[in-house]
């Protein structure tokens, strides 16, 4: 019997994190928010015959919004843009922080980016 892959607790514990900083209401976070465009653009080409693709996607789409811009790719229906990325297999996603790109293949690297751009953040 196949044993299913579950996310590990410290994964587990970084999203409900970084949903925690991105959605807090406290005077001093509205503020920090009010003050910021978008900090993170991530584009991830996904396809949709791949399962993890469609696991990422669920995972990401709750991260959108309060500095973080989430565009999902189909490679299938627009190629042209996946060649122009040079993307050979999906997931793989381009994260974008002050026009510095981190190309992954991991939804975790995305997730760790995040959190450590949101405690960046708080730290300054």
């Amino acid at each position: 019997m196949k044993k299913k892959n579950k996310p590990g607790i410290l994964w587990i514990v970084a999203v409900v994190v970084i949903l925690s900083l991105l959605v807090c209401k406290c005077s001093t976070c509205r503020k920090t928010k009010e003050n910021k465009q978008t900090k993170v653009h991530i584009t991830a080409f996904v396809a949709s015959w791949c399962e993890s693709c469609r696991k990422a996607k669920k995972l990401l789409i709750p991260l959108r919004g309060d500095g973080v811009t989430i565009d999902f790719i189909d490679i299938d229906e627009y190629p042209e843009l996946a060649d122009q990325s040079e993307i050979t297999s999906v997931p793989t996603f381009l994260v974008t922080i002050k026009n510095k790109i981190t190309r992954t293949r991991n939804v975790e690297t995305v997730i760790k980016i995040l959190l450590e751009t949101e405690l960046k953040d708080r730290m300054e």
